[in-house]
């Protein structure tokens, strides 16, 4: 309410914003992919990290529905850049036999939100 939402629309406007950042993921994904290529996945990563920090913190200062909507949007982009390059580096970094466990690793840290 205190970004402009009525009442009424502010279930609507918050799910559109925060489902905006998977809309930048999807656009952005495939580019970084092709930056982590390039330049190297650790980079990609620590990019990724530092953008999505600086866009949580970014949050505190809007205050209107259009400019969260597309900082969230932007946000997207950067958070895009983290799980391709993080897989990339599990791939790059350990030995075939491990690395079945290394994503499992990966993904229950994940979703414990370590």
């Amino acid at each position: 309410l205190k970004l402009g939402a009525s009442e009424g629309s502010a279930t609507l406007s918050s799910g559109i914003i925060f489902s905006s950042v998977g809309i930048a993921t999807l656009i952005a994904a495939p580019i970084w992919g092709k930056i982590g290529g390039r330049i190297g996945y650790g980079k990609v990563l620590l990019i990724g990290l530092a953008g999505g920090g600086i866009g949580n913190l970014l949050q505190i200062a809007f205050h209107d529905l259009v400019s969260f909507g597309v900082l969230r949007f932007v946000y997207g982009f950067f958070f895009a850049a983290v799980y391709p390059a993080i897989s990339a580096s599990i791939v790059r970094a350990t030995d075939s036999g491990f690395r079945g466990r290394a994503f499992s690793l990966n993904q229950s840290a994940t979703q414990m939100g370590l």
